[in-house]
Formats: C-alpha cells, structure tokens, sequence
C-alpha cells in the first residue's frame, strides 16, 4: 500500500514539477526593443584562464548596480528573469542604466582560477555579443 501512494506522490508532484518550469523568456516582445550597435566596443576584458561556460541567446533581463561591499564602488550587471546576474563585457556606456529591460545573448565565461574578484556573478562573465535594449 505505501508502495502505490509513494507512486502517486511521485507522478503528481513530477507533474506539477514540469509544468511549473516553463520558461520565463515568453514574457516579452522583441518588438519593444531596439538591437543596439556593439562594433567598436571593447570585449577583451576575458583572460585567458577564464573557460567557457556556454552560450546564451535572447535571454531578458534588466541592469542592474551592484555595490561592493567594503568598496566605494558600484559593478554594472545584467540580471536576468531567473535572477542570476552577468558582468557583462562590451555592453555601451550610455546603456548603463539602473532598470533598463534588455535582451541580451553572447559568450557566458567562468571566472579565473588565478585571479581575485570583489563580487562573483551568479551567472557568470558574459561577452555580449548582441543586444536590444526597450525602445
């Protein structure tokens, strides 16, 4: 008897699992945003002991400033719609605003064994490689 309610336990809940992991990314309209030029920028800010994670396409986010602790300083992030946060590398000065939606894909990198940083994205370093940002 414990058998069969451990049975029906398990496919209700896997059930609920599945259906309740649809992805977020449907939330917006491409058509909202504006495809901003990243030619000219500087993507170098990836060293070379920093491995490659993956790739992301059209993921929506906002920017977000992060305040580093025991810092006088601010780090620019991408956050995206499950919460996790990008530096991102090439995205343009007068894109650094504090709540602009964006819609961003590119490189996602690893941190650098060899080196120290003062704020660890969740996400990872990210080397845009396109971007639209809400018109």
């Amino acid at each position: 008897m414990k058998t069969y309610y451990f049975l029906i336990v398990f496919f209700l809940s896997t059930g609920l699992f599945f259906t309740s992991c649809d992805s977020d990314d449907d939330d917006f309209n491409i058509e909202d945003f504006k495809e901003v030029s990243l030619e000219g920028e500087d993507l170098s800010c990836i060293s070379e002991g920093q491995n490659e994670l993956g790739k992301i396409t059209k993921l929506s986010g906002e920017i977000i400033f992060h305040k580093v602790k025991d810092a006088d300083t601010e780090i620019v992030l991408i956050k995206d719609n499950k919460g996790l946060t990008y530096i991102p590398c090439g995205l343009p000065k007068e894109y650094e605003k504090e709540g602009l939606k964006v819609i961003f894909s590119g490189t996602n990198y690893g941190p650098d064994p060899a080196a120290f940083y003062a704020y660890t994205p969740t996400g990872g370093f990210l080397k845009l490689t396109s971007l639209w940002v809400h018109k």
